[in-house]
């Protein structure tokens, strides 16, 4: 039995001076306390007086399945179909398909078994620590393991073979394997994908990994937050699935959120017609549901900012920053994890249920307490339960039929000028609570808001290590920060972390102009 350290100190984060304690109510540009009756009939009001199907769901992915099951049903109540909880993403062109429904073929415990195993924009270390030390293990015994990523990462096992190069560029690679897997077989790439395949120029690494998949007896390909966080990121999922298929490997996706996969089974995904986490911020709608979640969790925080702020939003949420005040109407106090029943599905399919452990602060309720009297205030079907169990004896768990086919990126490639942004989400920024515990923000693997370019990448321009340094999106936005050096980071690239504060003007994809500012 093995605890990560994100695991056993995030609990801090639970005592952060800005939780929230008691519902509170917008009056202008002034908030105030108000009770939960007075609270729920405002969030009610805004969500009655929306149009039918124009109110968008924004889910944080640590949201029960309980709660993800209330929540559809208050948005098909609403005639709404616009629900997802995958914030952090950009690309959604694989919507409905196996390639982008998260879980795992080769269940975890299997994985320390395996005897090749192809990393597709993925770091398990600060991802999913416990499925680095499987790995760790499968290379102990002899396993193979090969990494096709953004970055040259430190991972704590050695590597047999890797390919580093910025995010445009691995679609190509993942081509080229996929061209060395098919050769001499007959069969044929799948239409999506054909064009991709067919122009790809393999070379001896492609073929020397093909050979050892295709000779493998259990390899699994793992796609990962850093693939899944890509402007490419559905034709990256697209061939890694190709690839496992051809090879008969299991193919694996980590989900991109912590229950995205009892979340997904739970219906907070978009519905026919409905709109994905960045096409509800795109086009914004008059309202929003707002669901444990926070700006930071979104892969263009100033565009949820944007886009709430000038919206009726209802907030459920266990924090009250600024940033919170600034986009919500109604502000409704909801328990987090160790303070709650909740049921949760890891990324071998399990149901799991946790039982409280914390007392709520100050007037937090369950969210599902919440929930069942919202509902009954909009006349919704589906919410006279009483207790827990009722509410999960009529919950069933199910995956939408995914279609078997492959979908690529439907955007534009980016024009050539300037920098690739790589926005890694850090271990201890993936989450509201992570991100408010003191120990862990004083960790080595905290380091604040910065940029990291490869050292001759910034001589060619002229930069310095420890300057200050000014970064222009193609978006329009511009941040100042620290430049430090990082041979990880491929050439045509910077490396800037997402979930922070000072880089929240900046969307997760795109591409930057670097220069030097006068300190």
């Amino acid at each position: 039995c093995w605890l990560s350290d994100r695991d056993r100190y995030s609990h801090q984060g639970l005592q952060s001076a800005d939780r929230a304690t008691k519902p509170m109510l917008r009056e202008g540009d002034a908030w105030r306390d108000a009770s939960w009756e007075e609270a729920l009939t405002r969030a009610a009001d805004i969500l009655r007086d929306a149009p039918l199907g124009q109110t968008g769901f924004l889910v944080g992915g640590a949201t029960s399945c309980e709660e993800g099951a209330l929540l559809a049903r208050v948005a098909a109540h609403l005639g709404s179909s616009h629900l997802d909880h995958r914030l952090g993403q950009s690309d959604f062109a694989d919507d409905g398909t196996r390639s982008a429904q998260p879980g795992f073929q080769m269940p975890l415990a299997d994985v320390e078994a395996a005897d090749v195993i192809v990393l597709v924009g993925c770091d398990p270390r600060r991802e999913a620590p416990l499925l680095a030390h499987r790995i760790r293990k499968a290379c102990r015994a002899g396993a193979k393991v090969f990494a096709i990523n953004p970055l040259d990462l430190d991972f704590n096992f050695p590597l047999a073979g890797k390919f580093i190069a910025t995010p445009s560029m691995l679609p190509g690679k993942l081509a080229a394997l996929a061209s060395s897997l098919l050769a001499g077989t007959g069969a044929q790439a799948p239409p999506a994908l054909a064009s991709a395949i067919s122009t790809a120029t393999p070379d001896d690494r492609d073929s020397a990994l093909a050979e050892r998949l295709k000779n493998a007896e259990q390899a699994v390909v793992i796609v990962g937050d850093l693939a899944n966080r890509s402007s490419a990121a559905s034709t990256l999922r697209a061939l890694a699935r190709s690839i496992a298929t051809t090879a008969g490997a299991a193919y694996n996706l980590l989900p991109s959120a912590s229950n995205g996969v009892g979340l997904t089974q739970s219906g907070v995904v978009p519905g026919k017609g409905g709109a994905n986490a960045a096409a509800q911020l795109a086009q914004p709608f008059p309202a929003y549901v707002l669901y444990g979640a926070e700006t930071l969790d979104f892969a263009a925080p100033a565009v949820a900012e944007r886009a709430l702020s000038r919206a009726k939003t209802v907030a459920f949420t266990a924090f009250v920053d600024e940033a919170m005040k600034r986009i919500a109407d109604v502000i409704l106090p909801i328990g987090l994890l160790p303070e709650i029943d909740a049921t949760l599905v890891n990324v071998d399919g399990m149901v799991q249920h946790v039982a409280p452990g914390a007392r709520l602060p100050g007037d937090a309720r369950p969210g599902w307490r919440a929930l069942r009297v919202l509902g009954d205030l909009l006349g919704a079907k589906g919410f006279d339960y009483n207790n827990i169990d009722e509410l999960r004896d009529g919950i069933a768990l199910s995956l939408t039929a995914a279609e078997d086919r492959f979908a690529a990126t439907s955007e534009a490639a980016a024009h050539d000028e300037g920098l690739e942004r790589i926005a890694t989400l850090p271990i201890y920024r993936n989450d509201a609570v992570v991100r408010r515990s003191p120990a862990l923000q004083s960790t080595p693997l905290s380091t604040g808001a910065s940029v990291a370019m490869h050292p001759e990448q910034a001589r060619k321009g002229g930069l310095e290590t420890g300057r200050r340094v000014r970064v222009h999106h193609t978006a329009g936005s511009s941040i100042d920060l620290p430049l430090h050096f990082d041979a990880a980071v491929p050439m045509g690239a910077a490396r800037i972390d997402a979930g922070i504060a000072e880089t929240a003007a900046l969307p997760a994809t795109g591409r930057v102009r670097i220069e030097g500012v006068l300190s």
